[in-house]
C-alpha cells in the first residue's frame, strides 16, 4: 500500500524495529503459493494471524487493475 514502515508503526502501535522485524520474517511467497493452491484470504488471514486486508494487500501487491478485477 506504500505506507512507511513509520506510519504502520505508529498506527498499530508498535516500534518502526519491530515492524521491520516482521516484514523481515514474513514470507510472502508463501502466502500467495497458499492462494494459487486454493486456500482463501480469510484462510490465510487466520493461519498468519494476519488481518483480511493485509493478505489482500500482500495478494494483490503488483498486479494492473485488469488483474485485480479479472
Amino acid at each position: 500500500m506504500g505506507w512507511t514502515q513509520e506510519e504502520i508503526a505508529s498506527i498499530v502501535g508498535l516500534k518502526q524495529n519491530t515492524i521491520s522485524m516482521i516484514i523481515k520474517n514474513t514470507n510472502f511467497g508463501k502466502i500467495d503459493n497458499d492462494y494459487q493452491n486454493g486456500k482463501s484470504a480469510e484462510e490465510i488471514a487466520n493461519y498468519y494471524g494476519y488481518d483480511l486486508p493485509l493478505v489482500w494487500a500482500i495478494l494483490l501487491q503488483g498486479k494492473s487493475d485488469l488483474e485485480i478485477f479479472y
